[in-house]
């Protein structure tokens, strides 16, 4: 029983890790965000090939653990056959170890994030200077999971409240108006994200907030959305922009019936 939890592990692990190369390589070439999600858990694919390397040779190392844990006697049996290679293999397995472990390290802020433990979140930071791209994806981190006090440390470090990610190069405020709470939507605006952006179809936070927000947080009322609304065009959105295909916020308001939203189209002032 054990040989075989064992033997399945290692399979888990090593397609995991193939996934992992894979997704970089997608990511990489295409601009795209993918991640994987396992059970409840997601695991977010780094956007450095490098890193998505050492984290999969840190997933390989995990499956060849439990490799020679489902049949030692036929794995020690093997290496003594070979020594030449198990002495190169040795090595590798080493190096590459230790680079992994070097860039878990790198990723102890993310873990920070993840648990909400702010103080060790301002430790890491005040140690040294990350990589812009560690710290958009700790933002982005730190504005889902509702930790804005996280996510303005981040933003003083360097973290861009204006950056675009993904496929459709969306903005990080298009996110947190479709998927985060109202106080990382208001924080966002108060460290300067820029309501005008547009993504990929020509739409701006107030398009995605109309569209996207009541269908991804069940609950919100049409007086929610008006708050938000109100945040966005007294940051300067712009109320009569078009997307692509020719929404305004005033004809989604009328779409989706949100009459205190189109309420508030009608009194902001004309741009």
């Amino acid at each position: 029983m054990l040989r075989a939890f064992c033997y399945l592990c290692f399979q888990g692990f090593l397609v995991v890790a193939v996934l992992v190369v894979v997704l970089a390589g997608l990511n990489w070439g295409f601009g795209w965000d993918l991640g994987l999600s396992i059970g409840a858990s997601d695991l977010a694919i780094p956007k450095e090939p490098g890193e998505a390397l050492f984290l999969a040779f840190a997933l390989l190392v995990i499956a060849l653990i439990f490799r020679v844990a489902s049949d030692l006697k036929a794995v020690l049996s093997f290496l003594k056959a070979r020594k030449a290679v198990t002495a190169v293999g040795t090595i590798l397995v080493l190096s590459g170890l230790f680079l992994s472990i070097q860039y878990l390290r790198g990723g102890a802020l993310g873990i920070a994030v993840d648990q909400g433990d702010r103080a060790e979140v301002q430790s890491l930071l005040s140690q040294k200077q990350y990589d812009p791209v560690k710290l958009n994806d700790s933002l982005y981190q730190a504005l889902r999971n509702g930790e804005t006090g996280i996510a303005e440390d981040l933003i003083k470090a360097g973290a861009d409240p204006n950056e675009k990610r993904g496929e459709f190069q969306t903005p990080l405020l298009h996110s947190a108006v479709t998927w985060f709470d109202r106080e990382s939507v208001l924080l966002l605006l108060a460290q300067g994200a820029d309501p005008s952006q547009t993504d990929q179809f020509g739409r701006t936070a107030v398009h995605n907030l109309l569209l996207y927000r009541q269908p991804n947080r069940p609950g919100t009322t049409d007086g929610d959305l008006a708050k938000l609304l109100r945040a966005l065009l007294q940051a300067g959105a712009d109320p009569a922009h078009q997307s692509g295909n020719g929404d305004t916020a005033e004809s989604l308001a009328k779409k989706f019936e949100l009459h205190e939203c189109l309420r508030t189209i009608e009194d902001a002032p004309m741009r």
